[in-house]
């Protein structure tokens, strides 16, 4: 059974491997409204990150499932987790998430989202 935990303690190494790395997880963690983790006994199998502008807005983040635990809705799950705890935070008024239009139909929008218009910029064209 897979247990759905929020803001549990991860290290770095459990994140790389969900992630990729090196990369200082922790930092990006201390500054997040929160985090997801899904977790088989103690392994970390899924992670989602909260990030948020201080207002009204979080940011959906990062919802990942290791390859040997996906197609098993574990990360529908995330999502639904993750919008469940930024609910309990009754200043957040919004929730985004950016994505492609598959990803929206066949991802997000059984978690809950609705589709919408949004811009983007590649910043490495910028420079």
């Amino acid at each position: 059974m897979i247990d759905y935990r929020e803001r549990p303690e991860v290290r770095n190494e459990q994140l790389e491997e969900l992630l990729g790395g090196p990369y200082d997880y922790l930092q990006v963690l201390a500054r997040s409204l929160t985090w997801i983790g899904a977790f088989d006994d103690d392994r970390l199998i899924g992670y989602a990150n909260i990030a948020w502008d201080g207002g009204v807005h979080a940011f959906l983040l990062d919802p990942t499932v290791h390859p040997d635990y996906r197609h098993r809705g574990i990360g529908t799950e995330l999502v639904k987790e993750a919008l469940a705890a930024t609910a309990r935070v009754p200043e957040i008024e919004w929730m985004h998430v950016d994505s492609d239009e598959a990803l929206m139909r066949d991802f997000y929008e059984p978690a809950g989202f609705r589709p919408t218009p949004a811009g983007l910029v590649r910043m490495d064209e910028l420079r």
